[in-house]
This record gives C-alpha cells, structure tokens and sequence, in this order.
C-alpha cells in the first residue's frame, strides 16, 4: 500500500525536477521564506473502506509557488501556472515503487501575490485485511435413527 509520504515525495521530485533552480520549502515558517520557491501540501485527506475490498482516498494536493517579487509577479505567475499545468495535467506522477497517479483537472487561484495550484487525486487501492480470528471447530453430529 502507498504511503502519503511517497505520494508527497513523488509530487516533490516532479517539481524539482522540471524547476530545478527554485527552491522548495519543507518548513511553514514564513520568516526563512526564500522567493522563489514551490510548497506542496496536503489538504484535508480523507479515506474510506469499499466493501471490505479496497481503500478509497482522496488527497487535495496544493502547490504554493512564492514569485520572486513580492509586488512585480504577474508574468512570472502566469509562467510558473502554465507549466504546472503541463506539468501535472499532462504527465502522470509516479512514485518510486512504480506506483502511477493521474491527474484529471487543476485549478489555481492568486491570492496576495502566492499562487495557489491544486488539484485532487484519488487513489483506488486493493484492502488487504488479515483476519486472525480462529474458524470454526468441525462438528461431530449424531444420527438417532428410531426404528
């Protein structure tokens, strides 16, 4: 079963390696904040158990990209935005056990000068549920046949 660390690890390695000169932040701190830089979070990932047969998630991905300019960032936005797009509608995120997520729509929004980048992926997975209880003894019946 895939962890969300090697889904969140996998979206990182995808960024950096398409940006290799932007920074990516790992800390919420926003005093060492560096511009520019890429920030990839989860946001309110949740799971659910189908039928016994297979776990289903859903993890909102958001990418906060900090431009370079605090007040001048337009362009480099809409640069960063376009390629974001491609970059994850287009191509496939795959981790490193060869495990392959599609992307199917993203969306971005501008808020204070932060670009915001999101998009849902949803996992289908087989369950694999061990089941330790102890089965049933064999039964001995009788047979009274009264003649």
């Amino acid at each position: 079963m895939i962890t969300y660390g090697e889904i969140h690890e996998a979206i990182v390695n995808k960024v950096r390696g398409h940006f290799p000169k932007i920074k990516i932040q790992a800390s919420d701190n926003e005093k060492g904040l560096v511009r520019p830089s890429f920030r990839v979070t989860f946001d309110s990932v949740s799971s659910s158990n189908f039928m016994n047969t297979a776990q289903d998630r859903s993890i909102p991905v958001r990418i906060l990209f900090f431009p370079s300019d605090r007040e001048k960032y337009r362009l480099e936005i809409l640069d960063i935005q376009w390629q974001l797009v491609d970059l994850f509608l287009i191509g496939n995120i795959t981790t490193k056990s060869g495990f392959i997520i599609e992307t199917h729509e993203c969306e971005s929004e501008t808020v204070d000068g932060v670009l915001h980048f999101t998009f849902d992926l949803e996992l289908y997975e087989d369950l694999i549920i061990t089941d330790d209880r102890e089965l049933m003894g064999d039964i001995e019946l009788q047979e009274n046949v009264n003649k």
